[in-house]
């Protein structure tokens, strides 16, 4: 468990932002073109 209070990880969230990340060939590729799974995961 994390000992911090529930102000202190309310406070933690509202400042917490993801981590942007630039994709690059092949994966960038992929995530561009595949399509989901219930679709058969296929590129277009």
């Amino acid at each position: 468990s994390l000992l911090i209070s529930d102000e202190e990880m309310k406070a933690r969230l509202a400042r917490w932002k993801p981590v942007q990340r630039d994709l690059k060939g092949y994966l960038k590729r992929y995530a561009q073109l595949v399509r989901s799974a219930h679709t058969g995961a296929t590129f277009e």
